[in-house]
């Protein structure tokens, strides 16, 4: 995906294509021969850059991000032997809406709308052109896409959880239509979903059994992930007492 450019003085970075500022150098990886900002090598394990640096330089008009829905399979598909399915299956708290979906589900009966901004938080959702993450700049009209390294079953450390789960809040405010996908739909997912309940007021126990009742059972897989939405309520109990 990258735009191979082999000036060393060019200080821009190829993932999000914002110029280094304090805070946020960019830095020249030989290995790929690639610029990459800190905060989108915060963003993106080591893995994830070399993929993305395997694949041939794009041209201009190609630097859109294309939603990788409804891949066409080279055999015939089959679906996983499972009671559930998600491609964009909306769950609602509050006033918000938002559409939760499987990688593995991609090939089945989409049930929402196209997203405007999308979180996904496993590398299997980097199939098309990511041109924005973190909260970067993005090019007009594109979708703004958030991704999160987060391992299968496991947690995320609870500020980098409670700083995307305000900016999913922000963009569901501004009215764009949100999806948040993994793999199955289920741990990551919903752990994410219901951190963004806990944001808003939610009591941890409180927020699970939401998830669990009105969007599916398996949501929030790991008694990890548990614990991460109560250290995030306790979390964000300290940030209320210290802007009193």
């Amino acid at each position: 995906m990258f735009r191979k450019n082999k000036k060393l003085d060019q200080r821009k970075c190829e993932i999000c294509w914002t110029e280094g500022k304090a805070g946020n150098v960019v830095q020249y990886l030989e290995r790929n021969q690639v610029w990459v900002c800190a905060e989108c090598l915060d963003i993106f394990d080591e893995a994830s850059i070399d993929r993305m640096a395997e694949t041939d330089s794009p041209k201009e008009e190609q630097l859109t991000w294309q939603h990788p829905q409804n891949p066409k399979p080279k055999t015939k598909y089959v679906a996983p032997v499972r009671s559930c399915a998600h491609n964009r299956t909306p769950f609602s708290f509050n006033e918000h809406t938002i559409y939760l979906s499987g990688s593995s589900d991609r090939q089945t009966p989409v049930q929402g709308p196209d997203p405007t901004v999308a979180i996904y938080l496993d590398v299997t959702w980097l199939k098309g052109k990511v041109l924005s993450n973190g909260g970067m700049k993005k090019p007009e009209g594109e979708p703004h896409i958030v991704y999160l390294n987060w391992p299968d079953y496991g947690v995320v450390e609870v500020q980098r959880l409670m700083c995307i789960a305000r900016w999913a809040l922000e963009q569901l405010e501004a009215g764009h239509t949100l999806e948040v996908g993994c793999v199955g739909g289920h741990g990551r997912t919903g752990t994410f979903v219901a951190g963004m309940m806990v944001v808003t007021g939610f009591h941890p126990d409180d927020a699970i059994k939401e998830v669990r009742t009105n969007y599916c059972p398996n949501a929030v897989e790991s008694k990890p992930q548990e614990k991460l939405l109560q250290e995030l309520y306790e979390q964000m109990d300290k940030v209320e007492a210290t802007t009193k």
